[in-house]
């Protein structure tokens, strides 16, 4: 009973899905359903969403970094999903950048 009521309360929110990373749907619960096997020890919950009908990508990630001359940052930007990122780098002066084992050189 008291998921039911949690599951229920579901209006309007966003609904996410670890197997479709950086999208996710707005939803209103529409239906719960019980069914008990036989022995009683298991019982199978379906729930139904009512669902925007197009997936919502996530908000972008955005990471920002402020150095000085001649200082060293060193960052993991992960990309968890299928999709390529294209990070943009914007400088007052001069950097090199390195990524694995490639070096490249950016000017202002």
């Amino acid at each position: 009973m008291a998921f039911t009521n949690w599951v229920n309360g579901v209006t309007n929110e966003d609904i996410f899905d670890p197997y479709i990373p950086d999208y996710h749907f707005n939803g209103t619960c529409e239906n719960v359903d019980y069914n008990d096997d036989e022995s009683l020890y298991k019982t199978t919950v379906t729930v139904k969403f009512l669902a925007y009908p197009y997936q919502i990508a996530n908000e972008p990630k955005i990471y920002e970094f402020t150095i000085s001359a001649n200082s060293e940052i060193s960052a993991d930007i992960v990309n968890g999903s299928s999709h390529r990122i294209n990070p943009v780098f914007n400088s007052t002066g001069a950097i090199t950048l390195k990524i694995d084992d490639t070096a490249y050189s950016i000017g202002a």
